[in-house]
């Protein structure tokens, strides 16, 4: 009997979705510098080739997925820290 048949495939996704608010709370809260989740975001883009060429697409493209929510964060951040500035 499986408690979850819809999502079971998508289980980790949906970890690392909840892991990423808390990262975004953190950041917040922790003040974090937003250079940080930029510089995350590129280290993810310059190893996500080498995924592709052994042939892992699949998490190549989760990869790719976790800089594109690195950068968002680190833009918001930035944002933020503009408009204090201002």
């Amino acid at each position: 009997m499986d408690l979850l048949p819809d999502y079971q495939d998508n289980l980790p996704e949906y970890y690392s979705y909840i892991g990423f608010g808390i990262y975004f709370l953190a950041i917040f809260i922790l003040r974090i510098d937003s250079r940080i989740p930029i510089a995350f975001a590129l280290i993810l883009l310059v190893i996500t080739p080498f995924y592709l060429i052994k042939n892992l697409e699949v998490f190549a493209n989760y990869l790719a997925t976790l800089a594109y929510f690195f950068l968002v964060i680190g833009v918001i951040k930035q944002f933020i820290e503009y408009l204090r500035e201002k």
